[in-house]
């Protein structure tokens, strides 16, 4: 596996701190670390060889991460700005183990907490953990995210799509598919 360190060249003279600055981005392929993209005129090639992207950059004088599809990244990054409506999560291993997650969940989700308008599987940032989300909406709302499928199991999917913004990622058979509908 080769790894090329990007990060793509940006005077921080000119840059401000509302500016959104790239610092890494990583491809992935089956679990595998890919490496980075040291040039963003190998994207488009990229996004047909990779399953997904994992993007490193700085806006608002913050350190951010984005998780994606390959076939859905695009550059402008959208950053939302709608309110904040994730309370806590936990990551259940069973009814009597409960792990605060919410720290980790905020570092990939995004300002607008909607991962970045992207569909999310939650393997990518919890692999190999047989476990379940539990989401804590500040409007009330719960929800629980089985990890190892990526689906919500309380019935309430729609209220994520509609209310959050939040899609999850259903299993490809490929990973680039194209006109894929989630």
């Amino acid at each position: 596996m080769a790894t090329i360190w990007l990060p793509l060249v940006y005077s921080i003279h000119k840059c401000n701190e509302n500016d959104l600055i790239i610092r890494e981005l990583m491809c992935f392929k089956d679990n595998c670390d890919g490496g980075n993209i040291e040039d963003l005129d190998d994207l488009t090639q990229c996004k047909l060889d990779y399953e997904r992207f994992r993007v490193t950059f700085d806006y608002e004088k913050r350190t951010h991460y984005c998780l994606c599809l390959a076939n859905q990244f695009e550059l402008p990054l959208k950053i939302a700005q709608q309110q904040s409506w994730i309370q806590a999560v936990y990551l259940c291993y069973d009814s009597s183990s409960n792990v605060d997650v919410t720290d980790t969940i905020l570092k990939y989700c995004g300002k607008g907490q909607d991962f970045y308008g992207k569909s999310i599987k939650f393997s990518w940032i919890f692999q190999g953990v047989n476990a379940k989300l539990k989401f804590e909406s500040v409007y009330g709302d719960n929800f629980t995210i089985d990890i190892l499928t990526n689906t919500e199991t309380d019935n309430k999917e729609d209220i994520l799509e509609e209310k959050y913004n939040l899609h999850l990622c259903s299993e490809l058979n490929e990973f680039n598919v194209e006109n894929v509908v989630f």
